[in-house]
């Protein structure tokens, strides 16, 4: 990585001195950037975050700090990939190592030059990952994850092309993108069901696509869609799954208020005018220049239902 950004990155992203929790995501940029971070620095995860709820590990009293793996919390350390701010005059979250949040891109002024590769990329170059020695099919398999590949075929080409090669410092991926066409990638994606095919068209008529999923059963325990040993196979190292069980962070009680997280996909000036979402977010990405995703914390009061 470019030293000009990789001095500006929160400074935990190179404290091996301390302990931290790890917490997944519910997809194969969140997977592959935990077992990354696993291997690199830490070896506890402890949490899993789907957006719609966190858990942690059942039985576990929280002793060290979270870091999120792919998720861009408002607070808090976490590697992240989205844009956060909707404006110039927005904070954003110090301890996100996060290229959009350290180049302080935002929605109104300078949302076209962001940074749409992702999370795994910029681990991988923080920690000077060497990939030279990697296959032609696991470089593919790089840029296939959070669909880095795609912006190097729209009219954003040279963009992108600045951040994969001027600042992660990652020439080799450009050049496996000038050998292959973006359907090339589309099909390695949906071979190991990063990608799902959802039957569905988009106004151009293009197949649409929904992203490979990690969720909770019915007994607490992690399971997923994507081909595991698939990747695994691919980039010569073990991808796995935590295999231990969790339970809901955010716990329902009977007699007194209790938080409980709360999703949606809106309109950035809703979000802002919304006083409650505003105070209380606890996730939060811009998905379009104009919309978001995010999750707030709800406080419910029982005694009051």
């Amino acid at each position: 990585m470019k030293k000009e950004y990789k001095d500006k990155f929160p400074e935990f992203c190179s404290d091996f001195a301390n302990h931290y929790d790890l917490c997944l995501s519910d997809d194969s940029d969140g997977l592959l950037v935990n077992n990354m971070l696993e291997i690199q620095t830490w070896n506890s995860t402890r949490f899993f975050y789907d957006f719609d709820m966190l858990y942690i590990e059942k039985g576990y009293k929280q002793q060290n700090p979270i870091i999120g793996c792919d998720i861009d919390f408002t607070e808090g350390r976490c590697w992240g990939n989205h844009v956060t701010a909707i404006s110039n005059r927005d904070i954003i979250n110090p301890n996100s190592a996060n290229i959009n949040s350290i180049d302080k891109i935002n929605s109104k002024s300078n949302y076209t030059s962001k940074y749409a590769g992702s999370t795994l990329a910029t681990v991988m170059s923080y920690y000077n990952y060497d990939i030279s020695n990697l296959s032609e099919q696991a470089k593919m398999l790089i840029m296939c994850i959070d669909s880095h590949y795609y912006g190097f075929y729209t009219s954003f080409h040279n963009t992108q092309k600045k951040w994969l090669v001027d600042v992660l410092q990652y020439p080799e991926l450009y050049d496996i993108i000038l050998k292959h066409e973006e359907q090339d990638f589309i099909d390695l994606a949906i071979s190991l069901n990063i990608k799902i095919p959802t039957g569905k068209k988009d106004r151009y008529g293009k197949e649409k696509y929904r992203d490979g999923k990690i969720w909770i059963n019915e007994d607490g325990y992690l399971e997923t869609e994507i081909d595991l040993k698939g990747i695994s196979d691919i980039l010569e190292m073990e991808i796995t799954l935590p295999k231990i069980q969790f339970e809901p962070y955010f716990q329902k009680k009977k007699d007194e208020p209790y938080l409980i997280p709360k999703t949606g996909y809106a309109n950035t000036q809703y979000i802002r005018d919304r006083e409650q979402v505003q105070e209380n977010i606890f996730s939060y990405s811009q998905t379009y220049k104009n919309s978001a995703s995010y999750t707030y914390l709800y406080r419910v009061n029982p005694k009051q239902l």
